[in-house]
């Protein structure tokens, strides 16, 4: 649940303008070119637009699924160019300068460094429609993006449900846009709290969750361009542990993909994926020992909220240790404990053990933050107590929890990618289970 992920993950939270002079040349349009670092190139586009002499720029990576992410601190004063690509853990930023149509110049991110350049051309034309919606869950108001095929409908559909932490709808747009390509309609939309959404997860439950996702449904219900017998969800992460209980509570789910949601208690996944993080990072031997023991004393109090004399003795005595900060143990007061509270005895093995209709679940042969074996017995069990008839589980060769090839140690460096092919293994699934 508590995790650090790569740039990229979460850059869609914040989108800052600011203002440009009218007398400087354009920067606004589409622009197209690469990143490079160690010779390693990555295909990248931007787009900067202008209103009302505000400036605003999103970045775009296919192979980094990311699509309209909002950039930060973008500027822009004849000729430099600044823009910044803000993440959960690191930020990337841009220093470059517009030479007639060629804007070119270094990245840094920490300490890692690399160059860009990007050209401007003209933007080819959508594929698909979309509107700006929202759509009601008791007093909480969900706004979001409905993504239509540019083909006559009605169509099946997908409701994107949220990973943790402050997700907006910019999450799901890289497949969203991809389902429209292959005839499938999808709602993404921001989390409570987040972008235009009302309400709070922070102070929410998984049922509160649910709710919005089942009420993204009913409004697709009610559109003429959806079939209303075919509306499925995806869910990642939190989203993939939340997927079954949706479906338990509601006969309106078609079918589910479900991908790196653990099917344990949360609070044993959260003692796993702690541990194996800092594992990751060079924490072994009598250090690591040390460090799971105080990883489970902390998940104890975050799932009681008991036994706070003994952990604030432990935080004392922990405090020097290498490991400590790499934990990120938040503040007392923090909103962090009552929410995990909620949600740390709930275990999704539960609500799978409810599915019937079909159902496909995915995971990352090297994810850090779910227990695989456990989880896939545990759902393979479950499905089965249930009679379901249609189920495929799936494990992707090399794949991280985000189901990206990571850059491997001692290996020429290579960007960060999708795992191949699995994009078109959700739109086959679909399409199949649909006609």
């Amino acid at each position: 649940m508590r995790k650090h992920n790569s740039i990229l993950a979460l850059a869609f939270l914040l989108g800052l303008v600011v203002s440009t002079s009218a007398t400087q040349k354009s920067i606004e349009g589409h622009w197209e070119g690469v990143m490079v670092r160690e010779g390693a190139e990555l295909p990248v586009s931007l787009d900067f637009t202008n209103e009302s002499g505000r400036l605003a720029a999103s970045f775009n990576s296919p192979t980094q699924r990311a699509m309209g992410i909002p950039l930060r601190n973008v500027s822009y004063t004849t000729p430099k160019v600044h823009f910044e690509l803000v993440g959960d853990a690191t930020t990337i930023i841009f220093d470059g300068e517009l030479t007639i149509d060629t804007v070119a110049g270094q990245f840094r991110e920490g300490d890692d460094r690399g160059t860009f350049s990007i050209r401007r051309v003209k933007a080819k034309p959508p594929t698909f429609k979309q509107e700006e919606v929202s759509f009601r869950n008791g007093d909480v108001t969900l706004s979001g993006t409905l993504l239509l095929p540019s083909t006559e409908g009605p169509h099946p559909a997908v409701v994107f449900l949220h990973g943790s932490g402050s997700e907006g709808r910019y999450a799901g747009r890289f497949l969203a846009e991809y389902f429209t390509r292959h005839g499938i309609a999808a709602l993404i939309y921001d989390k409570r709290g987040v972008g235009k959404s009302t309400g709070d997860w922070k102070r929410s439950d998984f049922n509160d969750l649910a709710g919005d996702a089942i009420a993204g449904i009913h409004f697709l219900q009610q559109r003429k361009e959806i079939n209303p017998r075919k509306i499925g969800i995806y869910g990642h992460s939190q989203g993939g542990m939340i997927a079954p209980l949706i479906a338990s509570r509601s006969k309106d789910v078609a079918f589910i993909i479900g991908g790196a949601g653990s099917a344990v208690p949360v609070y044993e996944s959260e003692v796993n994926s702690l541990t194996n993080q800092i594992r990751a990072k060079g924490i072994s031997g009598n250090e690591l020992a040390e460090a799971i023991e105080f990883i489970k004393m902390e998940v104890n109090v975050s799932r009681t909220g008991q036994s706070w004399e003994l952990f604030d003795a432990a935080t004392e005595k922990a405090r020097n240790a290498k490991w400590y900060p790499m934990l990120h143990v938040p503040a007392k007061d923090s909103w962090w404990w009552a929410f995990a509270r909620r949600i740390y005895d709930y275990n999704a093995a539960d609500y799978w053990a409810q599915v019937s209709v079909p159902v496909l679940v995915i995971y990352g042969e090297r994810d850090l933050y779910v227990p695989i074996a456990q989880t896939i017995s545990n759902i393979d069990r479950a499905l089965a107590k249930a009679k379901n008839a249609d189920y495929t589980i799936l494990v992707l060769p090399r794949a991280s929890h985000a189901f990206n090839i990571e850059p491997e140690s001692g290996q020429p460096f290579e960007w960060w990618h999708m795992a191949p092919g699995f994009p078109d293994l959700l739109t086959a699934w679909i399409n199949q289970r649909m006609k």
